[in-house]
Parts: C-alpha cells; sequence; structure tokens
C-alpha cells in the first residue's frame, strides 16, 4: 500500500486485497483455536473412530493451536500499520485490536502451561481407556485420575457406532477405583469385577439403545 498524492493533497492508503486477507488469517488463527476450545469437545465432538483416538488428537491438537496462536499474535503486533489502513473505523478497530491482545494472550499462557503439563504428567492411554467389545456394541471405561489432587474414579459407558466411523457414548455407571479390572456382559447387564478383590463386583443394567446389546 502506498501514499498517494493528488493535486497537492495526501489521499490516504486503501485496503487491498492482501490487507483484507491478513486480517482474515489473523482472526482465523486467534479465534479457531478458541472457538475449539470453548466447543466442550475435541474438534467440536466430532467423536471420530474411538475416545481413545480423540484423546490422542487432542495431545497433537495442542501443538496446533499454540503454534496458530503464535503465528496470529506476531503477524497481530507486526503488522498494526496495515490493520490500521484495512480497519479504518477507530471503534471498530478498537475492539479488534483489544479482543486480539485479550485472546491472544490469554490462550498463548493456557496453551503453553497445557503443552508443558504434557510433557510434566505423561498421560497413559491404555490406563485411561479401557473397552471390551460385546455383541451389537462395546463397554466402554473412562478412568478419570487427578492424583494426590483428588479421588479417582471410574466412568462406565455403551460405546455404540455412528455413521462416518463416529460413536455415541450412553452413560451407564461410576464407580470407585481400582487398580484392575474386567468387563464383562451377563443379562443385558454391565459386570465389572476387581481383580485384585473378586468379591467387588459391580453390575449395572445396559440402558435402551439402538445398539442395544
Amino acid at each position: 500500500m502506498s501514499t498517494v498524492f493528488f493535486h497537492g493533497r495526501i489521499t490516504m492508503p486503501q485496503p487491498t486485497f492482501r490487507s483484507f486477507s491478513l486480517i482474515i488469517i489473523i482472526a482465523l488463527c486467534l479465534y479457531l483455536p478458541l472457538w475449539e476450545s470453548l466447543a466442550g469437545g475435541v474438534l467440536w465432538r466430532v467423536h471420530w473412530h474411538s475416545p481413545l483416538m480423540m484423546d490422542y488428537i487432542s495431545s497433537y491438537l495442542r501443538f496446533i493451536k499454540l503454534v496458530m496462536v503464535l503465528i496470529g499474535l506476531y503477524l497481530f503486533i507486526a503488522k498494526q500499520h496495515l490493520i490500521a489502513t484495512t480497519i479504518d473505523h477507530w471503534l471498530a478497530r478498537k475492539v479488534f485490536n483489544c479482543f486480539g491482545y485479550l485472546f491472544g494472550y490469554t490462550q498463548l499462557v493456557v496453551l503453553t502451561l497445557g503443552v508443558f503439563a504434557m510433557f510434566i504428567f505423561p498421560t497413559n492411554f491404555q490406563y485411561v481407556h479401557r473397552n471390551q467389545d460385546v455383541e451389537g456394541g462395546t463397554i466402554y471405561v473412562y478412568t478419570a485420575d487427578p492424583g494426590a489432587m483428588g479421588t479417582a474414579y471410574h466412568y462406565v459407558y455403551l460405546q455404540c457406532t455412528l455413521p462416518l466411523n463416529r460413536y455415541q457414548l450412553t452413560y451407564i455407571a461410576q464407580l470407585t477405583w481400582m487398580r484392575n479390572f474386567q468387563i464383562a456382559v451377563d443379562n443385558d447387564d454391565v459386570v465389572i469385577t476387581d481383580t485384585n478383590n473378586p468379591e467387588t463386583v459391580h453390575r449395572h443394567p445396559i440402558p435402551d439403545y439402538p445398539c442395544a446389546l
């Protein structure tokens, strides 16, 4: 963008396709990761393949979102002159800048902490996600273990297959933590037995569902 002199007057630079594209790129880099994070599930709850697969994707997604935010913040700060000439209304430009700094730096801090936490406290995916394929569906058990920060629980679900290799979870029960356990189905009940203490048996009815066992 260049300043044009016309009959002794200075004509302000006009927005170009390049400057509009820059605004779009900045907005995508700063707000797309935020939208995904606030959606309440990985990739807007697409529920693809299995909970284990989505947990794997979530780990890589943190890196991708952090890189996007870094690129967005760099362009946002380095190209302020292009932003000023593209968004010529002072109030719109003020709002764009305020939200850019607020959401950009907030995400930078949160995502950086999340990436560091992945290295400091690596996830044992096989421990967190357990499943047992049975006739007509899958019994899935998610282990939420905060360690010394709180009490660990197992959450039992019926996992049904949906079109396009997606899945849906239906809640069955919440169980106290067991180091090792076995999953079985008996007369439309899910039976979970503590292998370290076989006398501890949890039996819960499987809810009626299109993929009912």
